[in-house]
This record gives C-alpha cells, structure tokens and sequence, in this order.
C-alpha cells in the first residue's frame, strides 16, 4: 500500500497536473482580483448566504456545485458542508442553485 501511495503521489506532482493546478489557481486568482463587490446585487450578505443559501446547498449535489462555480470537488464538498466560505462573487449562483429567491422581497 506504501508504494501504491507513492506511486499516485508522483503522479500528482508530474508537470503534467502541476501545470492544470497552476492554470486554475491562476484563474481563480485573477477572478477575485477581478471581481468587483458592486456588481452584485445588495440583497446577497453574509447573513443571507448563512441563514439561507447555506443550509439548502445540503439537497445540492457536489457536481452540480463544483461546475456552477468551476471549483474542485474537494472545495465544491467543503462549501456544501458548510465548513468553507465561498467568496461572495459566488452567492448569487449558490443561491439560483439552492432556489433561494433572487428578489429581495422573498428574503
């Protein structure tokens, strides 16, 4: 079994998934510097995505996360377990996702 998990380890760190690792924490990098806060609409805060979005990402299933948001499916778990935060440039479609009203008057 050690030699099985030190085979997949050096597989890992080949140039290869090293290099798709990099790219997509280049993109995600550049998505926050990107992003700004008043694009969004004023009704997704820290209290709503708690309360509401949060809970209901339970009934999501991980796929569905990971490729709404383009996010691993280690963080996409994270997220849906709640013992991640996604970055607020992600609530609005966590909240279409988990059928959270996108009219403020449903909050």
């Amino acid at each position: 079994m050690v030699e099985v998990a030190k085979i997949g380890r050096m597989t890992a760190h080949a140039a290869g998934p090293r290099a798709r690792l990099a790219e997509n924490q280049r993109r995600h990098v550049l998505a926050r510097w990107s992003w700004e806060p008043s694009s969004l609409p004023a009704w997704p805060t820290e209290e709503v995505y708690a309360n509401k979005i949060q809970p209901l990402l339970k009934d999501i299933a991980n796929p569905v996360i990971m490729s709404a948001l383009g996010l691993s499916v280690t963080y996409a778990v994270a997220i849906r377990a709640g013992r991640r935060r996604p970055h607020p440039r992600h609530w609005e479609a966590l909240a279409k996702l988990s059928e959270v009203g996108l009219d403020s008057r449903q909050l």
